[in-house]
């Protein structure tokens, strides 16, 4: 088992009052996240590993029923928390693609050198994905767009930017 965890989705509110609940995917396609096994969630003292009995797709979203999680008070606890699995459960990508989790950490620089902090998470926009990094507690917004993105460095753990921030 890895050390790396990875957030794949998040739990959203009860379905009924027989332990169904719904979740929300990160994945592409989402219909994905029911492939991964060993789901865990944070709890306040450990992670916690968790099992599916059952899932479904209803309309726009998926229910799971969670052993365990027997009505809707009990599955109640569990949302807004993130599902997770360990990284190493994501496939290996072709050359030159990654996990949006691979760039977290990952130091920004300008073409001319200007540090731009460090990626914090990422997010869609419909138009283009947003690279969120943060430096000294201020958020700086990249369009992650080929123009922008120069290159991605993970020997040195450094991404190149063409993007001003004035």
């Amino acid at each position: 088992m890895s050390d790396k965890k990875v957030a794949v989705g998040k739990f959203g509110r009860p379905h009924g009052v027989k332990g169904w609940i719904r979740v929300i995917s990160f994945t592409d396609p989402e219909e994905q996240l029911l492939n991964y096994s060993d789901w865990m969630i944070q709890t306040n003292i450990a992670l916690e590993l968790i099992k599916l009995e059952e899932s479904r797709a209803v309309h726009d979203a998926f229910l799971v029923k969670v052993k365990g999680y027997d009505d809707r008070d009990l599955v109640k606890t569990l949302t807004n928390k993130e599902i997770l699995i360990d990284r190493d459960q994501l496939k290996e990508l072709p050359e030159g693609e990654f996990y949006w989790t691979d760039l977290e950490g990952i130091k920004v620089v300008t073409t001319d050198g200007n540090d731009l902090g460090v990626i914090d998470h990422l997010f869609e926009t419909g138009a283009n994905d947003v690279i969120v990094s943060v430096k000294d507690g201020k958020r700086i917004l990249i369009p992650y767009i080929d123009t922008v993105i120069i290159e991605v460095d993970f020997d040195n753990n450094i991404m190149t930017v063409n993007w001003e921030t004035e």
